[in-house]
């Protein structure tokens, strides 16, 4: 196979057909042999008989070798086939040319037989791996993975013109492949169908395979129908059917599956009908028809079972790739679960019938329009299908077509013409029979009828009955709302103003976004508000009151499918998320009380808002902890460097000397100096005030050394301001929250591995592949130069400007750096301090002291910090945008061109919001006590945290949590570092794991007394993870926290953070903290905290 090199490059379509016909008769003899083998082969596999099809292959092999129609046959087989044979088989695959061809779709092949329903993805994969090849070559590889009845036409000539390449066999399955697709259209050209009517017939007439049957009735060949005793059989199952003689369908049609054709698919279908019209069960079929039957009878219900049996159905369908019965089942599915459409039925049914291998009345939808009357003159004159050619003309044409003796059911006569009148333009009279048809009508049969109903009131122009009776059609059967006639329905509510003032237009728009698309959510919010106002509903109870105990299903409808947080948030109706969420409580509340069948799932929900409020607040309060400092940890650390020395100057400072009286005059001196303001503090201004010529005693040099190492503590040390900066804006979050509007548009490029310059924008490049090379890579180089040019402007912020300087002297410490949170000190600031721990009572008082001195400070840096995002960040990024939108002005108008401008002005004005929000950071919080709460609200508030930073191209990793005592709560202050705690070891499992997405599982555990809580949490890793090195690093990491400088390193950024995770539980809100981490023996990395739960600190407002 693919020995050959092809010449030259495919031609259209009807050229390739051409040639391919040609070469099909030239092999006629040989052809006819390979088709009574695949006849025989496709009814053994479908009549479980699975030893006897493979030794159909086998012999197909000896008399013709190997083609891909063979590989794929025992692909099919699969497991079924004899072990000897499978191992034969399975060798001969391995033997092929590991890079030909052959081998490469062979591969495909099988792995779309080994994975159901994942084609597309197959399909997606190929053409990402033959990116560099030909465009010819790569469309005939996705094609051929993929469905080739589906393929455009480029797709189709590229599909003809290499199979010829594998062998006739396979070249032939491409005709026949291409002609049921061109015959299959709504309308097939006259050009075409003229060009191919000769080349066709003289195929019809040489090569004897039934699938050309419908095919020439098609291309406008005269077909005589067969009239031999299996005909026969078949014609009589068919009319017994269109009399609702169902029980004598359901025992021939078994018989004919089974002893005659057992690949017909339009008899498995009639059975099925059979069965759901009868509610009779089916038997005696094999055990594959057996299971097909049953998934068809539940697609044909529309049960809760339907979607599932129908997915089943098509995974069967995707493993016999090119099976004529299994496309037809699919179509099938596809026409039952679908919207019902205003199309002729001809035009429905084309699709389905062209795959009928036997002519019948209802293959007379693939008849050409010119040849209609000569197909349907042989149907008569064959005498056989009677009663189905009356049913049939009613359904396709609309008249009595059949013969005097065909004799049909009422009820099925009148549904025929209603539908057939419906769809051509008589919607009234089609009202009312089908109103007519409803009297009497079974429970099963309304819904079908109640849609034809809604149907015909919309073409007629009554919307409100239209929509009132989609409704209904919803409530009586909710399992299938594909079904339902949305899109025609709803097209016709235009103009708000004309709109019925009833409950069923906001039901309808949520019907057609959740069931068709949500180009019309805006209208569904401005119905759900417009009725609110018109019907005067302040709440649940009102809706319920207002419709009646009779609609009580359309007030469970409204209540659950319109009344939620989606629709409510683009009201006038509310003011906020919280009043959002408090009105979808007390909706949730009043469906528990109205529908209790379902309370349970509402209960839920109810549940599941109360702890996503709870989530929330925490977050939000997390947010606004973002500048903090762990006053309680630096008083003990202060009392451990310093406790002494302090004692020491208490005990050696006396009275203030006269000398002291100086001093004080010249601070009085300097205040009146300098014209003081409400954003200037004392403490701000003294610092701005050094004396040159004041003389320092040994006492205010000890003073000094105490005041110094208060200052460092408070900012740098191990839980000052600088580890919580680190920990909570700087490691990431700052960061990830810049960038998540440029991720989410897909204009921030990757970083190369050796940090040199950026990958190439895939997603643009894809969007772009229409353009020649030089437009696209102007596209590339400017997004690579927006990309570095965000990141210098973030790496300066947070490596540069979000970083804390001190200066004890007289120099200006702006004049060398660019830190934004500036501390100076004067000597005459120490001096005033020095009066202050002179007359303290406490070590603790005066620590206060110098505390709210550094935190008066601090507020001037956070209004600096808020100034200078507002200044200079924000001004600096709004250039990088105008430099990227510079760059591609030259570029005409396109669609891409138009997505790439909107992706920009988007991604800038969602960039602004996020800068508005960072700047929100940087406010003290004046009250950090914390409720005490249950052991999983951290882990949810961080994950909460990730989502909210995380592109929408990716997925939040799941993170499964364990169960625990429901009463168990923990004390509230420990809470902000428990939520640092996971926050670092999720985001390093995200960062490092090696996983994306769903990949990526995170479970956390707790082990919880009264005394001791403990967490472990166990994240999977890619089987590259954990490499020699990154074992190496955590190893050194864990033997490092005991050392002295593990917790100044907790400040620098970068790495793991698992430092930062040893600084959040090292606090005295943790007593005797411990903590763990590594790789287990089964290749997981896991995390364990643990502390006692009694911790108690005086100076701890919990």
């Amino acid at each position: 196979m693919f020995e050959v090199q092809a010449a030259g490059a495919p031609a259209g379509p009807v050229n390739e057909v051409i040639w391919a016909i040609c070469r099909c008769v030239l092999h006629s003899a040989e052809i006819n042999q390979y088709v009574t083998d695949r006849v025989n082969f496709e009814s053994l596999l479908l009549l479980s008989k699975f030893d006897s099809a493979a030794a159909i292959l086998v012999e197909h092999e000896q008399r013709f070798g190997v083609s891909l129609w063979l590989a794929q046959a025992w692909l099919t087989l699969g497991d079924n086939a004899p072990l000897a044979e499978r191992q034969r088989v399975q060798e001969q695959f391995d033997s092929t040319a590991p890079k030909s061809i052959s081998a490469f779709l062979i591969h495909y092949l099988s792995r779309r037989a080994e994975s159901r329903g994942t084609k597309r993805f197959l399909k997606d994969e190929v053409l990402a791996k033959l990116n560099d090849v030909s465009d010819v070559f790569r469309k005939y590889a996705a094609s051929r993975v993929s469905d080739v009845s589906t393929a455009n036409p480029s797709e189709l000539s590229a599909y003809l013109f290499f199979e010829a390449q594998a062998s006739v066999i396979d070249h032939y399955e491409a005709l026949i492949a291409t002609l049921q697709d061109m015959a299959g259209t709504d309308r097939l050209p006259a050009s075409v169908s003229s060009a191919l009517e000769t080349p066709f017939a003289l195929l019809h007439r040489r090569i004897k395979d039934r699938r050309v049957e419908p095919l020439a009735l098609a291309f406008g060949c005269v077909v005589k129908i067969d009239v031999d005793a299996r005909a026969k059989f078949r014609a009589e199952i068919f009319d017994s059917y269109f009399q609702s003689r169902n029980e004598d369908v359901l025992r021939n049609g078994t018989i004919f599956l089974t002893q005659y054709d057992a690949t017909d698919a339009a008899m498995l279908t009639l059975v099925a009908r059979a069965a759901v019209r009868s509610n009779r069960e089916v038997c005696g079929l094999s055990a594959a028809q057996a299971a097909l039957c049953a998934s068809l009878i539940s697609v044909l219900r529309l049960d809760e079972h339907s979607y599932g049996e129908a997915t089943s159905i098509l995974s069967t369908a995707d493993i016999h790739y090119g099976h004529s019965w299994a496309l037809y089942l699919r179509g099938v599915v596809l026409s039952s679960l679908q919207q019902e459409s205003a199309l002729p039925v001809v035009d429905q049914i084309r699709g389905i019938v062209v795959y009928d291998p036997w002519l019948s009345p209802l293959t007379l939808a693939c008849a050409k329009p010119l040849s209609l009357r000569s197909a349907v003159a042989a149907q008569i004159e064959s005498g056989i299908y009677v009663n189905t050619l009356a049913a049939v003309s009613l359904l396709y044409f609309g008249t009595d077509g059949g013969s005097a003796a065909a004799h049909i059911s009422n009820r099925r006569r009148l549904s025929y013409l209603a539908h057939n009148i419906m769809r051509t333009g008589r919607s009234l009279e089609a009202i009312e029979k089908l109103a007519a048809l409803m009297q009497g009508a079974p429970a099963d049969a309304r819904y079908r009828i109640t849609t034809a109903l809604a149907m015909a009131k919309a073409i007629s122009g009554n919307v409100q009955e239209a929509i009132e009776l989609l409704v209904d059609a919803h409530i009586l059967n909710p399992e299938v709302p594909t079904s339902l006639p949305l899109d025609l329905v709803v097209s016709g509510l235009k103009d708000a103003e004309d709109w019925p003032t009833t409950i069923d237009v906001p039901l309808s728009f949520e019907l057609f976004n959740a069931f068709s698309s949500d180009a019309r959510l805006a209208e569904l919010r401005f119905s759900f508000e417009r009725f609110q106002e018109h019907k005067n509903i302040n709440g649940p109870a009102d809706v319920v009151d207002f419709l009646g105990p009779a609609n009580r299903a359309r007030a469970v409808l409204y209540l659950d499918r319109v009344w939620t947080p989606e629709v409510m948030r683009q009201t006038l109706l509310y003011n906020g998320t919280e009043d959002i969420v408090e009105a979808r409580i007390n909706v949730c509340r009043q469906l528990a009380s109205i529908d209790p069948n379902n309370s349970t799932r509402y209960l839920d929900e109810i549940r599941d808002r109360v702890k996503q409020q709870e989530i929330s607040k925490g977050t939000s309060l997390l947010e606004q902890s973002k500048v903090y400092v762990d006053i309680a940890a630096i008083k003990r650390s202060l009392k451990s460097k310093i406790g002494g020395q302090y004692s020491r100057y208490k005990a050696s400072a006396g009275a203030i000397s006269d000398s002291s009286h100086a001093v004080v005059e010249r601070i009085a001196d300097a205040l009146m100096d300098i014209p003081m303001t409400e954003s200037i503090s004392i403490s701000r201004a003294l610092s701005s005030v050094h004396l040159v010529d004041e003389a320092e005693t040994e006492t205010d040099n000890q003073f000094d050394s105490i005041f110094t190492e208060v200052t460092h503590e408070f900012l740098r040390g191990d839980h000052g301001l600088n580890a919580y900066l680190s920990t909570r804006v700087r490691h990431g979050v700052l960061a990830n929250t810049l960038r998540k509007p440029l991720a989410d548009d897909r204009l921030i490029s990757t970083r190369n591995p050796t940090g040199q310059g950026y990958k190439r924008n895939k997603h643009w490049d894809d969007k772009f592949e229409s353009y020649d090379s030089a437009a696209r890579d102007l596209i590339a180089e400017a997004l690579a130069i927006f990309s570095s040019e965000f990141d210098r402007i973030l790496h300066e912020l947070r490596d540069e400007r979000l970083q804390i300087a001190i200066s004890h002297g007289v120099k200006d410490v702006r004049q060398d750096h660019k830190a934004a949170f500036i501390y100076r000190s004067s000597n005459l600031e120490r001096r005033f301090m020095q009066r202050y721990a002179i007359r303290s009572r406490s070590m603790d008082e005066f620590i206060d002291v110098c505390i709210d001195n550094l935190w008066e400070k601090t507020d001037e840096n956070l209004l600096m910090v808020r100034e200078l995002l507002d200044g200079t960040i924000k001004p600096a990024f709004n250039h990088a945008f105008e430099q990227l939108t510079d760059s591609i002005h030259g570029l005409p108008y396109s669609q891409p061109v138009g997505d790439l401008r909107n992706a920009i002005a988007r991604a800038r004005t969602q960039l602004r919001m996020k800068l508005d929000e960072v700047s929100l950071w940087f406010h003290r919080s004046q009250v950090y006590d914390r409720q005490d709460y249950q052991p999983n609200l951290p882990v949810d508030i961080a994950q909460n945290m990730i989502a909210k930073t995380a592109s929408e191209s990716s997925q939040v990793p799941r993170v499964h949590v364990g169960s625990y005592e429901g009463g168990v709560r923990l004390p509230g202050r420990t809470l902000d570092g428990m939520v640092d705690a996971f926050y670092v070891v999720l985001s390093n499992a995200v960062e490092h794991s090696g996983l994306d997405g769903e990949a990526l599982n995170v479970n956390v555990t707790f082990e919880i007394s009264q005394t001791r809580y403990s967490a472990r949490i166990v994240s999977s890793l890619a089987g590259s993870v954990p490499s020699p090195v990154q074992r190496e690093n955590v190893a050194s990491i864990r033997d490092s926290l005991s050392k002295s400088d593990s917790l100044r390193l907790a400040q620098v950024e970068g790495g793991s953070g698992l430092r930062k995770l040893w600084r959040s539980i090292n606090s005295p809100f943790y007593e005797d903290p411990r903590l763990d981490f590594g790789f287990s023996d089964d290749d997981r990395f896991y995390v364990e905290i643990s502390y006692n739960i009694q911790a108690q600190d005086e100076n701890s407002l919990n």
